[in-house]
């Protein structure tokens, strides 16, 4: 759908694609014992994870243009999803998306928004903590390539 559209979007004078992600799509939010989610379903959450990432991939390679690519949270929505027991209302969780939709063209791109503002996708390293995952998977990406080739090494 996004790609069919595409085209359309980039004839726009203010381009914007919002796609309706979750709270409990948020690797951060998932792992921190601190939040409660309620009832994680083993599809739905995978599904919108899934979105984020396919925003966030979006947001990366349209970076160039002007074309703004961010997903909104509405929260708990009374749906036929959970049998309408959701406390927000269709009309209360539309103002988010709207706002998304509504950014300015230097607004935020490749995120996941609430009411709120950002929520995390995933836990962010701190600069040295990310300094060591690089220069480990460095050395394990090294160990496999033959000193003096700049290659890894042909099929047995």
């Amino acid at each position: 759908m996004t790609n069919a559209m595409l085209p359309l979007l980039r004839r726009s004078a203010h381009p914007r694609i919002v796609n309706q992600s979750s709270h409990v799509a948020s690797l951060t939010l998932q792992t921190d014992p601190g939040t409660d989610l309620g009832g994680i379903s083993g599809g739905y959450a995978p599904t919108k994870t899934f979105l984020n990432a396919v925003t966030v991939l979006y947001a990366a390679e349209l970076r160039s243009t002007p074309i703004l690519v961010n997903n909104a949270c509405p929260g708990y929505v009374a749906t036929d999803l959970n049998a309408f027991s959701g406390t927000r209302t269709a009309e209360e969780v539309a103002r988010v998306a709207i706002r998304l939709a509504t950014l300015p063209d230097d607004g935020p791109n490749g995120g996941l928004f609430d009411d709120e503002g950002p929520v995390p996708l995933v836990k962010r390293r701190t600069p040295a903590r990310r300094a060591g995952a690089v220069r480990r998977r460095r050395r394990s990406c090294d160990a496999a390539v033959p000193t003096g080739t700049g290659r890894a090494p042909a099929p047995g």
